[in-house]
């Protein structure tokens, strides 16, 4: 896998392209979350015995996400948060996007559908 060496020197020189590569190499991680199929829990995502499901993560269309957990409803949504920057006197409009999945009263896909995906050791023994 490719790699950055952020302690080659006294000063890293943070250019878009160090930015792209490092963008590229998390793509090319997340891009395991296939293996799995559409929609599934990767991780977590337990029921306690209050009735309250646990975070974790799960993969919603293909794309990984965190989960944050809550009371157990039937539905859950993708949730996006966009969030301006400053720096330099110059504005950065939605420079950082952060998706969640969670329970929702009224989502667009029902829990049901998700299923713990089984690790190596699971499936080969």
């Amino acid at each position: 896998m490719n790699s950055i060496n952020f302690y080659s020197g006294d000063k890293f020189p943070q250019y878009r392209q160090a930015l792209a590569k490092m963008q590229d190499m998390i793509h090319l991680v997340a891009a395991l979350a296939g293996m799995g199929g559409q929609n599934f829990i990767l991780s977590g995502c337990t029921i306690g015995a209050d009735g309250k499901t646990s975070d974790g993560y799960v993969v919603v269309n293909g794309e990984l996400l965190p989960f944050v957990g809550g009371d157990t409803k039937t539905k859950i949504t993708i949730k996006e948060t966009r969030q301006d920057e400053t720096a330099f006197n110059v504005v950065y409009p939605e420079l950082y996007i952060t998706r969640i999945a969670q329970f929702s009263d009224n989502g667009e896909y029902s829990w049901s559908d998700f299923k713990q995906v089984p690790n190596n050791l699971e499936l080969y023994n």
